[in-house]
């Protein structure tokens, strides 16, 4: 088989949302080292009568966009949720059957080491042409051998204007005690350890030990809401109920929410917003991987990539799709940020494994002082 990508580079266009992508190229290239590639590789074939397995966040491949791929192919599909990326990660290193799966970027190079995913034939994915240059080739997975880059957004502050005494202008404002109580969180280790760091001056991955030993002591005083395992409902629900004053969500959760609550803010803070990216990729539990490549395929096409985004809200990689993403301009503007937006922004990274423990070690103790803390009375819902 060969191992390189098949496929012709597409030619950079200078529109406003390319604009951004110079400035990911930078972030593409902080990473770790090259991780241990096995072997194996999709390309048995598992009985068709099976359908396939997507594992994937609620709220993002829609089962009618799976529908238009069974109704071309006659391959059934079923749609499997996960609430967490951790809980993605868990799942895929357990062995559980998929054949193609949505993970986080940071997760990627644990799956590779455990042997956990299928080597990609891309001369099978003809559409993977249509993914931008910036986002192909990532240290985290030299030559896409293993992943194909699929969606990526920003993570900032939502709050009601009726519930702020002053301005959210950095990470380091959560802590005041205004909010205490008050602030809702999604069940999201590295986001909620990486704005703890970028308060305190340092990167969003980093892996200083004095830098953890602040940030745990730091993030043991932050008096939040429990975080909740992810449902794109909970924001809004969170507001509506009066449990949440301010909140810490991607922005794709923050443009549904705002549908049922139009006063609902987006602010990024001055230190930086931290990024996601999340990728494609087949798990070794897949039973089919040949239909799995022809699902991946057609996920590519440019019209599906934008209706998926039109959708969900979350920004697309896949560069040929954007002229056809129509949304309000607005909105247009959070999906797809300009770089001035972008300023000090961070792309959460893989850790070595010393490192990711004592990220869990601290994950683990935030949790467990947030799920003993006494309840907060609502506050009045705002009008």
């Amino acid at each position: 088989m060969n191992d390189e990508p098949a496929c012709i580079p597409t030619p950079v266009r200078q529109t406003p949302i390319y604009r951004w992508l110079t400035w990911l190229v930078a972030l593409a290239l902080l990473s770790v080292g090259c991780v241990p590639l096995p072997p194996q590789t999709a390309s048995s074939p598992a009985p068709e009568a099976l359908p396939l397995v997507v594992l994937d966040w609620e709220n993002d491949i829609t089962p009618e966009i799976l529908q238009g791929f069974t109704a071309e192919t006659g391959i059934p599909v079923e749609l499997r949720y996960y609430y967490s990326a951790e809980e993605a990660y868990r799942r895929i290193l357990e062995g559980e059957t998929c054949d193609l799966a949505i993970v986080a970027n940071d997760k990627v190079p644990g799956l590779i080491r455990a042997e956990r995913l299928l080597t990609l034939d891309l001369t099978r994915v003809p559409n993977f042409r249509h993914i931008a240059p910036a986002f192909r080739d990532l240290v985290i997975d030299p030559e896409n051998r293993y992943s194909v880059p699929y969606s990526w957004g920003t993570t900032g502050f939502v709050y009601h204007p009726a519930h702020v005494t002053s301005s959210l202008t950095q990470w380091a404002d959560l802590w005041d005690e205004h909010y205490a109580g008050r602030i809702f969180l999604w069940e999201d280790p590295r986001t909620v350890i990486g704005l703890t760091l970028k308060s305190l001056g340092y990167s969003a991955s980093s892996e200083d030990l004095q830098a953890l030993n602040l940030a745990a002591a730091k993030l043991n005083t932050w008096q939040t809401l429990p975080p909740a395992p992810y449902r794109p409902e909970a924001l809004a629900e969170a507001f509506r109920s009066g449990r949440a004053q301010v909140a810490v969500a991607w922005v794709g959760d923050y443009l549904l929410a705002r549908r049922e609550i139009p006063d609902l803010v987006y602010a990024l803070p001055a230190e930086g917003s931290i990024l996601w990216m999340d990728h494609f990729v087949l798990p070794r539990s897949a039973r089919n991987p040949e239909a799995a490549l022809r699902l991946l395929d057609y996920l590519l096409r440019p019209e599906v990539a934008a209706q998926i985004t039109a959708q969900s809200l979350w920004a697309t990689a896949n560069e040929t799709s954007w002229a056809q993403v129509k949304l309000d301009p607005d909105v247009q503007g959070l999906v797809f940020p300009p770089a001035e937006a972008l300023t000090n922004a961070e792309l959460t990274l893989p850790l070595s494994p010393a490192a990711e423990m004592a990220y869990n070690r601290m994950w683990e103790q935030f949790v467990r002082l947030r799920s003993s803390s006494p309840e907060m009375i609502p506050s009045p819902t705002p009008p």
